[in-house]
């Protein structure tokens, strides 16, 4: 009789059957020689894989991005590949990945796998845009308290979006600030720019600025006024700061000079005058102040209704302005550096004491008495 087979897979097993004799029986197999051999058919390859589904636009230095495929059908695991800088690693249906910062644009592409094979691939082409190259200059990087310094960006490509960090507190977002740096010390400067695809990046220079402290010329004498009989007038310093590294200059209004700290000066005695006498503190980074009181010559002593005699304090805040020794009612005055009258009030005996806390920061002057007779003295409030 003609031989004939078929196979018949039940739950993964497959049986050849010959009519008029089972070859294989109860998974034991009978040997007859004269039967063609018997394969196990394998499974076919898995499905294509579908869309990925992630960013297809990057910066440079990105982490933590993630990519992911629909379930591949018939896939026992998957295969991933990446352009060049690109790093991750993964055999599921989704990847997170690491964009270097020297990684180029390219494709992203899986395919499912098994035993039998690889499917069909997915691409997804990624844009990977550069970090900016961040940099900027300044028109100074020392000087003088308070220091006013230009910042300019020169980053590339050009930013969108800028932040800048001055190092005492202060930002900006501006491409072409100025900042004033009103107290001495050194600061470090820091830059974020931002590219019009979302790219950042960040560059800070330790101590590039420099601030020296500015001197504040200040000075009292000794008597009030001066007479024809005893014209010695003695000049006690009240600059600060008072160290080795400040330099002293007194012109004392009448062709006479000194550079002591303290000087004793003999105006001339022939005739009652008003000598206009000037200090100039420096020190050694170029930083000066000046400051000039007039100093009068008479003929005799006149001590009554003067202001000579006062002095101002402050409280170890410096929010509390006190004058001190009022002989008679007169007017205070405060102003800033620039002349803006702050503070103008009639002082009385009984009403000596001013609340100045909340002066900003600086150099003030303060004026006691009217345009005929006054005292001026500086301050600084930190």
């Amino acid at each position: 009789m003609k031989k004939q087979f078929f196979i018949i897979m039940i739950q993964s097993i497959f049986i050849v059957h010959i009519y008029g004799q089972n070859i294989i029986q109860n998974n034991q197999t009978m040997i007859n020689s004269d039967i063609l051999p018997c394969y196990q058919i394998n499974k076919s390859v898995p499905s294509p894989a579908g869309t990925i589904i992630g960013l297809n636009s990057v910066c440079q230095g990105t982490q933590f991005v993630t990519y992911k495929v629909p379930p591949v059908s018939g896939a026992t695991s998957y295969i991933w590949t990446l352009p060049s800088g690109f790093t991750g690693v993964s055999n599921t249906d989704s990847i997170i990945l690491t964009i270097d910062s020297t990684a180029v644009s390219g494709s992203v592409t899986v395919k499912g796998h098994n035993s039998s094979g690889d499917g069909t691939e997915s691409s997804l082409f990624v844009i990977v845009n550069i970090l900016p190259l961040v940099s900027f200059y300044t028109t100074s990087v020392n000087g003088c308290q308070p220091l006013p310094v230009a910042f300019s960006d020169n980053s590339y490509p050009s930013s969108s979006f800028c932040i800048w960090n001055f190092g005492d507190g202060s930002t900006s977002n501006l491409n072409y600030p100025t900042h004033i740096y009103n107290l001495p010390g050194n600061y470090n400067v820091q830059l974020t720019s931002t590219t019009t695809q979302g790219c950042t990046a960040t560059v800070i220079i330790p101590n590039l600025i420099t601030v020296y402290p500015q001197p504040i010329a200040d000075f009292t004498w000794n008597p009030p006024i001066g007479t024809l009989s005893n014209p010695v007038i003695n000049f006690v310093n009240l600059s600060t700061p008072i160290d080795i590294s400040t330099n002293w200059f007194w012109d004392f209004g009448d062709g006479v000079t000194s550079n002591d700290k303290n000087p004793t000066h003999s105006f001339p005695n022939f005739n009652s005058n008003s000598y206009t006498t000037v200090l100039i503190a420096s020190t050694i980074y170029g930083c000066s102040d000046t400051v000039a009181y007039p100093i009068n010559i008479l003929e005799t002593s006149v001590t009554e209704n003067n202001l000579y005699n006062v002095n101002i304090t402050f409280d170890n805040f410096r929010s509390i302005l006190s004058v001190n020794n009022i002989t008679r009612d007169t007017e205070v005055s405060v102003y800033n550096i620039q002349g803006q009258l702050l503070l103008h009030e009639f002082i009385t005996q009984s009403l000596t004491k001013f609340n100045i806390s909340q002066f900003a920061k600086g150099v003030y002057i303060v004026k006691i008495g009217n345009e005929n007779n006054s005292l001026i003295r500086k301050f600084l409030k930190e």
